[in-house]
């Protein structure tokens, strides 16, 4: 739709979308999102894809004031949160922390 402005998109690091969930400013809003289900499998397969530059697919949020509330993408994000606060071993069955630049 052409002259629409009822949507827009954004890029996000993968540190920026850690830093948000960690400071609050993402909040996976339940209404929309299911349980989490993944098991660490499925993170490291997310992980490993992230490394290997491949795409994850689109997060959908709803910008509320200097707050996100996800709407889509809650298991891709828990599982990114997962591997940078080192509770999910992956490449070479290293914590993020254990990674070298």
């Amino acid at each position: 739709m052409s002259g629409n402005n009822w949507f827009s998109t954004t890029d996000f690091t993968i540190q920026q979308l850690h830093e948000y969930m960690m400071n609050g400013r993402i909040v996976i809003d339940e209404s929309y999102q299911r349980s989490p289900v993944w098991k660490n499998r499925q993170k490291i397969e997310l992980i490993n894809s992230i490394t290997s530059l491949f795409p994850i697919g689109t997060l959908v949020v709803i910008e509320k004031g200097k707050e996100y509330r996800l709407i889509d993408g809650q298991q891709r994000i828990i599982a990114i949160s997962d591997f940078l606060n080192d509770e999910l071993p992956t490449i070479n069955k290293k914590l993020f922390s254990q990674l070298s630049n």
